[in-house]
């Protein structure tokens, strides 16, 4: 009967996360917030939904497992390494800031050094499965703050590995050479299972299953990430290592794998069930604050939130970034993450926080994660406001007029400037990337953040006709249009919309001339079709 309990509480934890998902949806607010209130109302502490210590640790336990198994499909290793230097330094950075302040704060608490060192890692981490769902939301995943952001998060993700090695060591009180050789073992030991991993899965499993040509099977894929979730799962589990860690490096393992868009797309209708039932799971470990602790829980909330979003904005402007990417890539990571809910629940089963610290902890936790989709607004603000601070990239000797402006040199850009160099136009390039930058041709070129009134003006907008915006993201679209109508109001602005939905709002703030991209894709495939069916 213990198993029917169990699914009665879990029948009852989604049901309730389902009516307060869709109640905040009715808001205009993300159903993700639903669910971690649903879990706060679910818990011991609320409703009692769900009662039983070890259902609510079992139940956050397997949705991160899944959840973190479905996010290693979006990054492969190439994926991975294409991320670069400035993300790498940029995490690093990001990291030892907010771990020093975390370290500060727990010696300030009274902690012991481990205790301290414990809450500076769980203060460090922030949310890859939150930060990434806000991002596809905004449609600023393919933006430069969305890829910085997400490439500091997926670095973020693989530091677990060392981290829980490093509390296993300090739960042992072993100091010099006993610790480094303790920490030397454990280390070796999560390298020694990702290996075995990488062996069983690329060159034992996926060999066998081409062998036999079961990628044509359309269950296959299915009952292969199942299988390779919670095998991995289960062998870090025996290894003496988080289970989550093994999740997420089975779905890196599969990611550039020929049947990944397959088992991505089969496990994409159960991510809202992963993501669904972690959020509630997470809430119900907070749990509602007593009517003592709500004004430390807020204060201890309001300092995480303003710590982790200046730490990671000093860190991303420091690795070279512009100062809009850095406030909007800080502010991403400014709340506290799933493994971050791992770590903390580590320390305490070692004893390395005091039990006491659990639950205020936690609920903090929650309050800025659920905080998270409105500071996106107030990062939007404060780059705004921030454009008049002196710009890092050498802004070099003043420009003359050319015809034409181009943001942006990806693919879009470079196929603008080809053009319109070819029909003779005196054109200039503004491009962030300075790796970019170098490759420009038929055009002169500046460095610089498009979103800064300097970097306009200094393009010389005041005197071009013509400003084409080719950059992807409608954020940065949005602030380009209102800075360049305040330097030239005469200038014409061609605009590309990546997605339907911002077309109108792109219009309404002055644009003369868009290209709408899904619309043209549509064209373009109906064009196709005709000339197939013999109708071109």
């Amino acid at each position: 009967m213990e198993a029917w309990r169990l699914l009665a509480e879990l029948v009852g934890l989604l049901a309730l996360a389902l009516v307060l998902g869709l109640a905040a949806a009715r808001l205009g607010q993300k159903a993700m917030i639903g669910y971690l209130v649903a879990g706060l109302v679910a818990g011991p502490r609320g409703l009692g939904i769900v009662q039983a210590a070890e259902t609510v640790q079992f139940l956050a336990e397997l949705g991160v497992a899944l959840l973190l198994f479905s996010i290693g499909l979006e990054f492969s290793w190439h994926r991975i390494a294409a991320f670069g230097r400035r993300v790498l330094l940029g995490g690093l950075l990001q990291f030892g800031l907010t771990w020093a302040c975390g370290f500060a704060a727990g010696h300030l608490m009274g902690l012991t050094p481990a205790g301290s060192v414990a809450l500076g890692s769980i203060l460090a981490l922030s949310s890859t499965a939150f930060v990434m769902r806000l991002l596809q939301d905004r449609s600023e995943l393919d933006s430069r703050h969305g890829r910085q952001a997400m490439g500091i998060l997926l670095l973020q993700d693989l530091l677990l590995v060392p981290l829980l090695v490093i509390q296993s060591v300090l739960a042992e009180r072993q100091s010099g050479w006993a610790g480094v050789t303790a920490f030397g073992v454990q280390f070796g030991k999560g390298v020694l299972l990702v290996a075995l991993f990488y062996v069983v899965i690329r060159l034992v499993v996926l060999r066998a299953l081409r062998g036999a040509g079961s990628y044509a099977e359309r269950d296959v894929p299915v009952l292969l990430s199942v299988l390779v979730c919670l095998g991995c799962a289960w062998g870090s589990h025996v290894a003496g290592l988080s289970p989550v860690l093994g999740a997420f490096v089975a779905g890196v393992l599969l990611a550039d794998q020929p049947m990944a868009d397959q088992i991505r797309a089969n496990v994409t209708p159960l991510r809202a069930v992963f993501i669904t039932l972690f959020f509630a799971s997470i809430g119900m470990l907070a749990g509602l604050p007593r009517a003592s602790e709500w004004l430390f829980v807020a204060m201890l909330s309001g300092g995480v939130v303003l710590v982790k979003a200046t730490s990671a904005t000093a860190a991303i402007r420091w690795s070279g970034n512009p100062l809009r990417v850095a406030v909007l890539g800080g502010v991403a990571l400014a709340q506290i993450g799933e493994f971050s809910f791992v770590l903390a629940q580590d320390a305490l089963k070692r004893g390395l926080l005091p039990a006491g610290a659990s639950e205020p902890l936690m609920t903090a936790s929650v309050l800025t994660l659920i905080a998270t989709p409105y500071l996106f607004p107030v990062g939007d603000w404060a780059a705004r406001r921030l454009r008049k601070v002196q710009i890092a990239e050498a802004l070099g000797e003043k420009r003359g007029a050319v015809d034409a402006i181009v943001v942006g040199y990806g693919p879009a850009g470079l196929a603008v400037v080809s053009e319109l160099s070819a029909a003779g136009m005196n054109l200039r390039v503004i491009e962030s990337n300075p790796s970019l930058a170098a490759t420009v041709e038929g055009a002169d070129v500046l460095v610089g953040d498009a979103t800064s009134e300097d970097i306009l003006a200094h393009a010389g907008l005041g005197k071009s006709k013509v400003l084409i915006l080719t950059i992807p993201d409608p954020g940065a679209s949005r602030t380009i249009l209102g800075v360049a109508r305040s330097l030239n109001a005469n200038v014409e602005i061609v605009v590309r919309a990546r997605y339907h939905r911002y077309a109108d709002a792109l219009r309404e703030l002055g644009t003369d001339a868009l290209a709408d991209e899904e619309v043209l894709v549509g064209g373009e495939l109906a064009r196709s079709a005709r000339g197939l069916l013999g109708r071109g």
